[in-house]
């Protein structure tokens, strides 16, 4: 890696409990010494515990990344080489509302997919519109790696209407690869994944576990895979696509391929998953930080997110400070990698990454019978990325329309006048 001792990195979104993790793993490599991580965050009690935490854990291990944190954007900014959007605009109450709301309309209710999604693409993208404008004024020539959700939309945003580098990072795929392997009876073995489509709606190309073909695994396991009952529903959905379609597919997917077996789950559930976290998760979560903050030597135990959230931010950051040209799967303009797809449209790919670069390593072609779905998607996307840059109420209806879970205008219109009321404190006027 070059020399990085005055290289910052700014962090918005620093006072997630995602973020310890994250930090944890950037002081565990090496090629990370003298780095100064700038956190920022509008919650202003987590961001002084995380920040606190996090510099801690620095001096206990002897590091030599420097760790400071600001609740002014600008501040985190200045001078920053890489910016880490990692961060939920409207927070989990905004969340149980993606989720509570459209199961009342007959809609599965989702943080990323669906009328939840897309509603929490309109609370995001006003947030990155004023972002990329202070970028451009304190860090110019900074690159954007965009780690918040909905990824595809918000990298969509951004790429259609500023010209800030920026790429859309999700660990999804390499949490789907690792989820097959653990249920083949494989946990930790090696396995290579190339797949292409849009975010959280791929299909591989080739995926293989320890050298062999890993989809052909997976056909030879389903009937134990299914019999299991140590194995998810999800598991076992991403198993039957796996075989029906010859090819491993994002687990998301079974949102559009099961619709109504996975709104019938989560209506059974009684709570959304923004209440599981607000109720269950993360109080032992902040809990276990504070006691760390006051322990002599901190050690980090429970945190949010699983491993691949630190590891894969740190590969790209690592890939992007290095210039290594590493290939990665990430989100980036299409630019004729992915046929059948717009030239513009943002699609997630393997891509070779470098300080100055973000190409698509290759180039792909999907099978007729998962593109209608696909490009359904496609067409969501640009118009939900248009409308909540700089559109109307009745933009934005008009691209929840288009949404593939969403069955017609009518009902698009009623989805929106709820949602928008209830969000109206995290929504532009020009939305509400």
């Amino acid at each position: 890696m070059a020399d990085n001792k005055e290289t910052k990195i700014a962090i918005i979104g620093g006072g997630s409990a995602y973020c310890p993790g994250l930090v944890r793993d950037v002081l565990a490599a090496p090629d990370f010494a003298g780095i100064h991580l700038a956190l920022m965050d509008v919650d202003a009690e987590n961001l002084e515990l995380i920040g606190l935490l996090c510099r801690r854990l620095a001096e206990a291990g002897g590091s030599k990344v420097k760790i400071s944190w600001t609740l002014d954007p600008a501040e985190a900014l200045d001078e920053a080489e890489i910016v880490l959007t990692t961060f939920r605009m409207g927070g989990f109450e905004a969340r149980h509302l993606d989720e509570s709301i459209p199961p009342r309309h007959g809609i599965i209710g989702h943080e990323t997919i669906g009328p939840g999604g897309f509603f929490m693409a309109l609370r995001t993208i006003p947030v990155m519109q004023e972002l990329t404008e202070t970028m451009k004024r304190v860090c110019p020539g900074a690159v954007l790696l965009n780690y918040t959700n909905p990824t595809n939309i918000v990298t969509q945003a951004v790429t259609l209407h500023t010209d800030v580098p920026i790429v859309g990072m999700c660990d999804q795929p390499v949490s789907d690869a690792r989820a097959a392997a653990t249920a083949l009876g494989m946990p930790g073995a090696r396995f290579a994944l190339e797949t292409a489509g849009l975010n959280h709606a791929n299909w591989s190309a080739r995926f293989e576990i320890e050298g062999g073909d890993a989809v052909a695994m997976m056909r030879e396991a389903l009937d134990r895979v299914l019999d299991d009952p140590a194995v998810t529903g999800r598991i076992k959905r991403l198993f039957r696509l796996a075989v029906e379609y010859g090819r491993m597919p994002s687990s998301y997917l079974q949102y559009y391929c099961f619709h109504d077996e996975m709104l019938q789950e989560q209506r059974a559930s009684g709570r959304t998953r923004a209440q599981v976290i607000i109720e269950d998760e993360l109080p032992p979560v902040l809990a276990g930080y504070r006691e760390q903050v006051r322990a002599g030597r901190p050690v980090l135990g429970q945190v949010r997110g699983g491993g691949e959230f630190g590891d894969f931010a740190v590969d790209v950051m690592g890939s992007v400070l290095g210039d290594a040209g590493e290939v990665l799967i990430l989100n980036v303009p299409n630019r004729g990698a992915l046929g059948g797809f717009p030239a513009e449209c943002v699609v997630e790919v393997p891509v070779r990454l470098g300080r100055r670069r973000a190409e698509p390593a290759g180039a792909w072609s999907l099978p007729g019978e998962v593109m209608d779905l696909l490009r359904h998607l496609a067409e969501y996307q640009l118009l939900t990325a248009r409308a909540a840059w700089s559109g109307s109420r009745l933009d934005a209806v008009r691209a929840l329309a288009a949404n593939p879970l969403v069955p017609s205008g009518k009902k698009a219109g009623q989805i929106y006048r709820e949602m928008a009321a209830a969000q109206a404190a995290h929504l532009p006027e020009r939305l509400q």
